[in-house]
C-alpha cells in the first residue's frame, strides 16, 4: 500500500469533528438529565463535572472510533464525503490512535473519580457502538434498534453516578430515551436513504419499499415514548411541571409520527427530526423548571 498524501494539514477542527460533537452534546444533556433526577435536589457539582468530563470523553472515543472504521463508506456517500478521513485530512491510524486514547482516558476518570459501575457502563457504550451496532448497519435493519441501546446507557449512567444501583427509576429513565431514538433515527433513515443505500447500509426505509412497516414502527415507538414519559415522571417522583410538559412534547412528537406514517414523504420526515432535536432540549427545560417551582413553593 502506498503512503497516505494528506491534502491539508492536520487541524483542530478535524479532530473535533472526529468526536461527532453534535452527537456528544445531545449525550451530555442526558446524562445530566440522569444525574440531575438522581440527585434529588442535593446536587454534587465536582462529581458531575468529572461525570461530564468522563463521559465527553467516553463518546469522543466512540465516534472517532467509527470514523476509523466506516471512512471507507463515509467517502462514498455525499453527506458525508468531506469528513476528515474520507476527506484525506488525517490519516486514519492518527483517528485509531486518538478514539483509543479518549477511551482509556474516560475510563480512567469514570472509575477514580465516579464509580465502577459507572465505568463500566462508559466501556459497554463505546463497545457496543463500536462493534455491535457499527457493522451491524450493513447487515441488518436491526442495527436501529441496536444502535438505540448505547444511545440510552449515558442517561442511566448519570444515575447510577449518584445512586450506584439499578432500580425501576433507572429503568425508566433508561426507557424513555432509547424511544425517542427510534422515530428520530427512523426520519434520519428516510430523509438520506439514498446516501445509506450507496454505503451499502441496511436500512429499514431502504429494505421497506411499501413503507408500510416503517410506518408502524414510527408510530408505535413515538406512542410507547408517551405512556413511558408519564410512567418514568412517577416512577423518579417528578412534578406536575414535567408532567405537564413531558407529555404535551411526547404528545406533539407521536403527532409528527403519525403525519410521517399516513404521508411517508420527505417533509414529514423532516418534521419528525427537527421535533427530535427539539425533544432532549425542552426536557431538560421542563426538569430545571420542575424543580424550580418545588423550591419555590
Amino acid at each position: 500500500m502506498g503512503r497516505v498524501r494528506l491534502k491539508t494539514p492536520s487541524t483542530f477542527a478535524d479532530y473535533l469533528d472526529l468526536t461527532k460533537p453534535g452527537i456528544m452534546m445531545a449525550i451530555l444533556m442526558t446524562t445530566f438529565m440522569g444525574f440531575f433526577i438522581a440527585s434529588r435536589g442535593v446536587m454534587d457539582w465536582s462529581r458531575l463535572v468529572w461525570l461530564l468530563v468522563g463521559t465527553a470523553l467516553a463518546s469522543g472515543s466512540a465516534g472517532a472510533l467509527n470514523h476509523y472504521w466506516e471512512s471507507d463508506i463515509d467517502a462514498s456517500m455525499s453527506r458525508t464525503a468531506d469528513r476528515p478521513l474520507p476527506a484525506k485530512r488525517l490519516a486514519p491510524i492518527l483517528a485509531l490512535n486518538f478514539g483509543v486514547l479518549l477511551g482509556l482516558a474516560a475510563l480512567t476518570v469514570l472509575v477514580v473519580f465516579i464509580n465502577p459501575i459507572t465505568a463500566f457502563l462508559g466501556g459497554l457504550t463505546i463497545a457496543l457502538y463500536i462493534f455491535i451496532y457499527t457493522p451491524m448497519k450493513r447487515k441488518s435493519t436491526l442495527n436501529t434498534l441496536v444502535g438505540a441501546i448505547p444511545g440510552a446507557l449515558p442517561p442511566l449512567a448519570g444515575w447510577l453516578a449518584v445512586q450506584n444501583l439499578f432500580t425501576w427509576e433507572a429503568v425508566s429513565i433508561f426507557l424513555v430515551f432509547f424511544l425517542w431514538q427510534m422515530p428520530h433515527f427512523y426520519a434520519i433513515a428516510w430523509l438520506y436513504r439514498e446516501d445509506y443505500s450507496k454505503g451499502g447500509f441496511i436500512m429499514l426505509p431502504n429494505v421497506d419499499k411499501t413503507g408500510n412497516r416503517l410506518a408502524f414502527e414510527v408510530v408505535f415507538y413515538a406512542a410507547v415514548l408517551v405512556i413511558s414519559s408519564v410512567w418514568m415522571t412517577f416512577e423518579t417522583h417528578l412534578g406536575w411541571i414535567f408532567l405537564a410538559i413531558s407529555t404535551l412534547m411526547s404528545g406533539y412528537f407521536l403527532y409528527t409520527s403519525i403525519l410521517m406514517a399516513i404521508r411517508k414523504n420527505q417533509s414529514a420526515a423532516r418534521r419528525v427530526m427537527i421535533t427530535s432535536f427539539f425533544y432532549l432540549p425542552v426536557l431538560l427545560i421542563a426538569l430545571l423548571g420542575d424543580y424550580s417551582i418545588s423550591i419555590i413553593f
